[in-house]
């Protein structure tokens, strides 16, 4: 069993408090920040166009890990897992000879990744049983409330809004996605509903879905929409049944034209161009990563792909997130992404169906982590922003506790056959 500190100092909630307060300061310094967030493609209609933020969010991030590191860590925890992998990424800018053109990059992946999974092997020895899930509800409602009214105030500066529920005129509130907002309310919601039997925060996390769909944007609603999906499945709570299935009946009766059209791949009934519109120009993307892999599998073909080689010219550009650790860094790389990914995925689903541990942080990550796993595909290849690290460091938290929790289970399941508990 692992020996709990007495401290009570939540690493990864000190990493997104201050990226938080971090990325308000970055955001209001940024003259069009729903422009900025998608590179200059969007927020035409106000009379600024960003490109890029004031300031990277891979700075605040990476400051952010930084800081919390050197002032409540100050630790070093390593295994044979994290050395092939670090060693691995390394290696593979070596082959590539990229490492040379592009050390920044190099160093600044190996730096995240190591204080990631040090501050979330860390977080398994620290007393989280304390945790006012109430006040952090509280805290990031407001901040939703405060999104919403910055982006109907300021359409197409701070997130454009036109309650359409249609796929041409598509919307979002940028606060919201830059925070990680939408990504974290919906567990929350259900941790604070479990403990505190408050449904409070669920029915804001139901009105925060129901403003995610009129935006029409997919992997932002199913995001919001998993936990509830995982919590109805495992858990088997009746409120969060009835919410669930209420949100699918309206999602199917506003989306059945494009509902239809998804599952039916356009008019003709296939086609890769129908599919390719489907998936918003991702398919000659991925496919080219996929190519790129097989041009050099053991060790990648180093970072940044698409600017070396100048042979892609597909629409999408950004969106790929597992093909990419496959075709930069190599299979080794990947390989040992994919353990991290299954085993955490494994422990997660043990945490939720284990309802009587009371471990209400182990559940919240699990949640989260379960919930983001659909956006891999097309995201979190690297630690870019605070929607990236909590991925990552769910997914390392959670095999962190593996053995721990596979040992307390054999030994309720011992207990409970002898007839002792």
């Amino acid at each position: 069993m692992i020996k709990k500190s007495t401290e009570s100092c939540n690493l990864f909630r000190k990493v997104f408090q201050l990226n938080s307060l971090l990325a308000l300061i970055n955001f209001f310094l940024t003259p069009n920040p729903y422009s900025a967030f998608h590179s200059g493609r969007a927020g035409a209609g106000y009379s600024i166009v960003s490109f890029n933020f004031f300031v990277s969010p891979a700075y605040l991030i990476f400051s952010s890990v930084a800081l919390v590191w050197l002032i409540y860590s100050r630790r070093i925890y390593i295994n044979a897992k994290i050395i092939v992998l670090l060693s691995t990424l390394l290696l593979s800018g070596l082959a590539s000879n990229v490492i040379f053109q592009r050390p920044i990059t190099y160093a600044y992946d190996f730096m995240m990744i190591l204080l990631t999974y040090i501050l979330s092997v860390h977080e398994r020895y620290i007393d989280n049983d304390n945790i006012n899930w109430i006040k952090i509800g509280r805290n990031i409602t407001i901040l939703l409330i405060f999104g919403i009214a910055i982006a109907l105030v300021f359409p197409n500066r701070y997130g454009y809004l036109p309650f359409e529920f249609s796929r041409t005129s598509r919307g979002e509130i940028t606060l919201w996605k830059y925070m990680a907002l939408q990504t974290i309310f919906p567990s929350l919601a259900l941790i604070i509903y479990e403990k505190y039997n408050n449904k409070k925060y669920l029915i804001i996390s139901v009105v925060m879905s129901i403003i995610i769909l009129s935006t029409a944007s997919r992997i932002p609603l199913v995001v919001s929409l998993l936990p509830f999906l995982y919590y109805l499945v495992i858990r088997k709570k009746r409120f969060s049944r009835i919410a669930f299935i209420s949100l699918i009946i309206i999602s199917m009766i506003i989306f059945w034209r494009d509902v239809l059209e998804f599952f039916t791949f356009g008019n003709e009934l296939g086609g890769v161009e129908n599919i390719d519109a489907i998936l918003n120009g991702r398919f000659p993307l991925w496919s080219y990563y996929f190519e790129k892999f097989k041009d050099n599998m053991i060790w990648g073909n180093g970072v940044f792909l698409l600017e070396r080689y100048h042979d892609y010219y597909g629409n999408a550009f950004s969106e790929v997130g597992y093909l990419k650790w496959f075709a930069e860094y190599g299979l080794i790389f990947g390989i040992v992404m994919t353990t991290f990914i299954i085993r955490a995925s494994i422990t997660a689903l043990i945490n939720i169906n284990n309802n009587k541990n009371h471990k209400y942080w182990d559940t919240f990550l699990s949640l989260i982590f379960l919930s983001m796993l659909p956006v891999v595909i097309q995201s979190h290849s690297r630690i870019l922003n605070i929607t990236d690290f909590i991925f990552w460091f769910s997914m390392f938290y959670l095999n962190s506790i593996t053995r721990e929790l596979i040992s307390t289970k054999k030994i309720n399941y011992s207990l409970n056959k002898r007839g002792e508990v």
